[in-house]
């Protein structure tokens, strides 16, 4: 919060085809396929599954950051 920094971004990693990333998601069975899996709808859309949360709670989690981060007082 003390970093002197005007903008920041957030967005959940996500595993873009051809990518090792991408192959090793697919091997552990956590790479979300098939409707709704292609294509970002959010910032926080990812098409991998976490191992200790569910998409839900990743969502949930990013939204609370970004809210924290972006309330007027951490601008003053």
């Amino acid at each position: 919060m003390s970093a002197p920094l005007p903008s920041l971004s957030f967005n959940a990693v996500n595993a873009p085809p051809t990518t090792p990333l991408y192959d090793r998601m697919e091997q552990e069975g956590r790479l979300m396929l098939g409707e709704g899996a292609a294509g970002a709808v959010t910032p926080w859309w990812t098409n991998i599954q976490p191992v200790q949360m569910s998409r839900e709670e990743l969502e949930q989690g990013i939204r609370r950051l970004v809210t924290r981060v972006y309330r007027p007082a951490a601008f003053e």
